[in-house]
Parts: structure tokens; C-alpha cells; sequence
């Protein structure tokens, strides 16, 4: 069990940095 929460953890770590990178793009396209 412990593992799998684990790799839960790694995933949601991908898709906040994921979605931080969308937003950063988001944002680049707005100011340009």
C-alpha cells in the first residue's frame, strides 16, 4: 500500500508541474 501511495504522490507532483507549465503559457500568450 505504501508504494502506491507513492507513486500517487509522484503523479500529482507531474500534474501540478504540468499544469504550471500550461499556465506559464497561458500567461505568455496573454502579455504577447
Amino acid at each position: 500500500m505504501k508504494n502506491e501511495i507513492h507513486e500517487l504522490k509522484n503523479d500529482v507532483k507531474d500534474a501540478v508541474a504540468y499544469i504550471r507549465v500550461l499556465e506559464k503559457r497561458i500567461n505568455d500568450m496573454d502579455n504577447g
